[in-house]
């Protein structure tokens, strides 16, 4: 009997190439979350704080890490780590390919251009306005470094190399060109260099999507991320995506750079993507993250309510009940945006009442200060106030019959209506909150 021949053990390609290395992925989920929490309401006492202070630093400081930042992270990390699988400084393939990009001429290069391989990398989170998102992927970014400075020793030709691993964009408008020239500025941002400022007056997409090109492989950009992308649908999208033009440029942009790209945006997003099979598979392959707003039995939320309280709003340990926390929920529906303006809200109001008890009428005056703003965020947009004050009381004031069943919620009047209606909003609330947001 012969001795099977032992195999040696894998090694990923990417394990000593120095663009991902020097990334430090965070494997762990509670190493992350420990990382990004910011809590200042835990290091100091807002009791003495004026209103103004303590909501500037409940808006600019504070942050509870959540499933979905992690999400968000392990899916950069992981194109990231893709992205760079046929690319490595320590070969001279790399500048050979970077020249050849930057001069369109293989006989000028240096070095042997090997076939580069197809990269087809491509993913996107969709959340409701207001869920998180955006947050949630700056949070991420910031665990990546913006730009790395590889030493001589890290590169083929024994010269250092300026690392950018991620740019980022907010997509402001539906023009090819803006966004292209927004990455082009990104790269500027975090490497110092003048690639937006070095345009001419006048550029055509070629144009601009080679310079682009040229720019990611002088720096070695291994991810892109569009932020916003329900603002580049355009109404013929809606219907026909296989004859929209941004839906063509979506595909261009994915194989003209042979980047990993993250699409960020809402419902509206997936709605568009799905309407050109070519489009969402790309943008489905890697990262396929879809996020709703919370549940009123979300622990992560309850928490989250609960630490806003003690920490901005009354700054000590109070009792907040399940009353109060469904009175809450009834008012933001579950959104953390909503949230935010309804707790900024509840902070100038005790601070201007003196008031240190939580109690259901405090909670109903804050909103009827916020309605106007609130109700075009949650399901009830657009319902007479009379009704809006009929389905709170009946939905969360008055007392549910016990189930039979801990685990089956106990149908009520409006059991027709998910509890995540928010993100079942039509087409047009959606737009509407998606404006409002965008105003600020």
């Amino acid at each position: 009997m012969t001795n099977a021949l032992k195999k040696p053990q894998w090694v990923s390609p990417t394990a000593k190439n120095p663009l991902v290395k020097k990334l430090n992925f965070i494997s762990d989920k509670q190493t992350y979350f420990t990382l990004v929490e910011q809590r200042p309401d835990k290091e100091y006492d807002f009791s003495n704080a004026s209103a103004k202070d303590r909501v500037a630093a409940y808006e600019t400081e504070f942050y509870v890490p959540s499933d979905l930042s992690w999400e968000v992270y392990q899916a950069m990390c992981e194109m990231l780590e893709l992205g760079y699988r046929f690319k490595n400084i320590a070969y001279p393939s790399y500048y050979a390919m970077m020249n050849a990009v930057a001069l369109s001429d293989d006989d000028k290069v240096e070095g042997i251009i090997e076939v580069e391989s197809e990269l087809e990398t491509g993913g996107s989170t969709i959340a409701p306005s207001g869920a998180g998102k955006t947050q949630a992927v700056k949070i991420a970014t910031s665990m990546i470094p913006s730009a790395i400075m590889h030493p001589p020793e890290d590169t083929a030709f024994k010269k250092p190399f300026l690392q950018v691993p991620v740019i980022t964009t907010k997509l402001t408008d539906r023009s090819a060109l803006s966004v292209l020239k927004e990455l082009l500025r990104s790269i500027d941002k975090n490497a110092g260099t003048t690639f937006y400022a070095d345009l001419p007056s006048r550029n055509t997409e070629d144009e601009l999507l080679k310079k682009l090109r040229n720019a990611c492989w002088q720096h070695g950009v291994g991810l892109v991320v569009l932020d916003e992308a329900q603002t580049f649908i355009t109404e013929s999208g809606k219907k026909k995506g296989s004859d929209s033009k941004n839906a063509k440029f979506l595909q261009r942009i994915f194989n003209f750079l042979c980047l990993p790209i993250l699409l960020i945006g809402t419902p509206e997003t997936q709605e568009f993507l799905s309407c050109n099979p070519q489009t969402f598979r790309r943008y489905k392959k890697d990262a396929d993250i879809i996020h709703h707003n919370y549940t009123l039995e979300s622990e992560y939320w309850r928490n989250l309510v609960e630490g806003i309280l003690q920490g901005f709003v009354f700054c000590r340990d109070i009792a907040v009940t399940d009353a109060h926390q469904r009175l809450i929920y009834a008012y933001t529906a579950g959104n953390q945006s909503a949230l935010q303006i309804y707790c900024k809200a509840l902070i100038r109001r005790v601070v201007e009442t003196r008031c240190n008890v939580l109690s259901e009428k405090l909670l109903k005056d804050v909103f009827e200060i916020k309605k106007a703003t609130l109700l075009p965020l949650t399901s009830l947009l657009g319902k007479p106030a009379k009704n809006t004050e009929a389905a709170f009381t009946a939905e969360f004031q008055s007392p549910a019959p016990k189930a039979k069943s801990t685990h089956k919620a106990v149908k009520t009047k409006r059991d027709n209506i998910e509890s995540n209606v928010a993100s079942k909003l039509s087409k047009e609330r959606g737009q509407a909150a998606h404006k409002l947001f965008m105003r600020g």
